[in-house]
């Protein structure tokens, strides 16, 4: 899209305003758009849009919320049909959430006479 057009009749006022309202979340002029009117109090603080965008967008925040979903779905189906109590679904971790340790490697170094690791171990 070309803003020149604007000065040639092509493009008017309310089709960049249409244009820059719905820009997606992570880009650069709606995120200084959202500190702009969080300043001015107007919008509420939020983590997702505070959250670092090398980390994920907003689009992997709303796709693994989808899957929570999806997994709670799935087990209160299963559990309804099953005599047995079942195990609640393993979540995604989020970022800047603590890595889930591993307690068979734990307890393999508490086997072996070895003290725990002190550093979670990445579970992917």
């Amino acid at each position: 899209m070309d803003l020149g057009h604007y000065y040639t009749g092509e493009l008017t006022l309310r089709r960049i305003r249409v244009l820059i309202r719905h820009l997606p979340g992570d880009s650069r002029l709606a995120k200084l758009n959202h500190a702009r009117r969080r300043a001015a109090g107007v919008t509420p603080e939020s983590k997702i849009e505070d959250a670092d965008p090398s980390v994920w967008t907003q689009t992997e925040w709303m796709l693994v919320h989808v899957l929570d979903q999806l997994q709670l779905l799935n087990f209160g189906y299963r559990q309804a049909h099953t005599k047995n109590r079942l195990p609640l679904p393993k979540f995604m971790p989020r970022p800047g959430s603590e890595p889930v340790r591993r307690k068979t490697l734990n307890a393999w170094f508490g086997a072996v006479g070895l003290p725990p690791l002190e550093k979670p171990i990445p579970t992917h």
